[in-house]
C-alpha cells in the first residue's frame, strides 16, 4: 500500500574497488548470509533488490544508508556533504509517487 514516507539519515560512500560492479559484489558476500544469487544478472542488479534501503547506487557511486523514519506531511529532498565525506540527507515523500532510490538521487542533485 502507497503512503508518505520521511527518512533522516546519512549516506557514507563505499570505497570503490576497480568498478562498481566488483564493490557491489564484495558487498554481497560480505553482507548477504547466501552470498550471490544467479537469479540476478549482475552484482549491482542483486544490491539494489536485496539491499533496498540499506545501500544507494547513485552518482556512479555506492552508499551505505543509515537512517530512521519520520513524521510525514509534506515531500523535501535535502542532503548536505559533510567534512568526512558522509552525506545528511531528509526525504519524504510519498512512496506510490517515487521509490527511496530515486528520492536519495533528487536530494543529490540538489547538492551540485
Amino acid at each position: 500500500m502507497s503512503e508518505t514516507v520521511t527518512y533522516v539519515g546519512k549516506l557514507t560512500p563505499i570505497e570503490k574497488k576497480e568498478t562498481l560492479e566488483e564493490t557491489a559484489c564484495l558487498l554481497i558476500e560480505k553482507d548477504f548470509p547466501k552470498g550471490r544469487d544467479t537469479y540476478y544478472e549482475t552484482c549491482l542488479e542483486q544490491l539494489e533488490d536485496m539491499g533496498y534501503k540499506e545501500y544507494v547506487i547513485a552518482n556512479d557511486k555506492i552508499f551505505k544508508a543509515e537512517y530512521s523514519e519520520e513524521d510525514p506531511y509534506q515531500d523535501v529532498f535535502e542532503a548536505s556533504l559533510n567534512e568526512d565525506g558522509t552525506i545528511n540527507f531528509v526525504v519524504k515523500y510519498y512512496n506510490g509517487g517515487c521509490g527511496f532510490d530515486e528520492a536519495i538521487e533528487y536530494a543529490l542533485k540538489k547538492l551540485k
